[in-house]
């Protein structure tokens, strides 16, 4: 997702209710301290700054899917649709 866009905290929301273990990622140029935290506020479960290396991307991914797995096998989590 750009976090350019003015519509991100809106894209994040539907994101949340249409997936039902969604996991964000911004991948962005914007370097700076503040737009990691506009990104992260808005909704964002993380923020990669471009250029970005794979290895690193990867190793992010597999720790959402296990994330998402760990939540679907949690007794308390609320049922998935």
């Amino acid at each position: 997702m750009d976090i350019d866009a003015p519509y991100l905290p809106v894209a994040v929301e539907l994101i949340d209710n249409v997936f039902p273990t969604p996991i964000v990622y911004l991948l962005t140029a914007r370097s700076s301290t503040e737009d990691m935290l506009v990104g992260l506020e808005a909704g964002a479960n993380d923020y990669l700054i471009k250029p970005f290396n794979q290895a690193e991307l990867r190793v992010r991914l597999q720790n959402g899917r296990r994330l998402v797995e760990l939540h679907r096998r949690s007794p308390r989590a609320p049922p998935l649709q």
